[in-house]
């Protein structure tokens, strides 16, 4: 991978992201390793590894809902917000 940059924010329970140099693959593949860290973050705290995993898997399919729901309402804009 080359050199890049994905910063996140929540604010006023918004949560928004600025990338920079940045390809879809470098992007999967910081989003994989951002899931792993959750699932180890929960492990470490106590949590059960099969529940950390079926909830992990929740999130990601509620997530591929969500895309497909704006993708058929026509996606995002250029500046990431909902509409295109």
């Amino acid at each position: 991978m080359r050199d890049c940059t994905l910063t996140m924010r929540v604010a006023d329970d918004e949560i928004t992201f600025e990338g920079r140099d940045i390809s879809f693959e470098e992007l999967a593949a910081m989003t994989g390793f951002l899931q792993v860290f959750v699932g180890t973050e929960a492990v470490r705290r106590g949590a059960d590894i099969e529940d950390t995993k079926d909830r992990l898997l929740d999130i990601h399919l509620t997530a591929m809902q969500e895309l497909d729901r704006l993708h058929r309402e026509g996606g995002y804009a250029a500046d990431g917000q909902e509409g295109g």
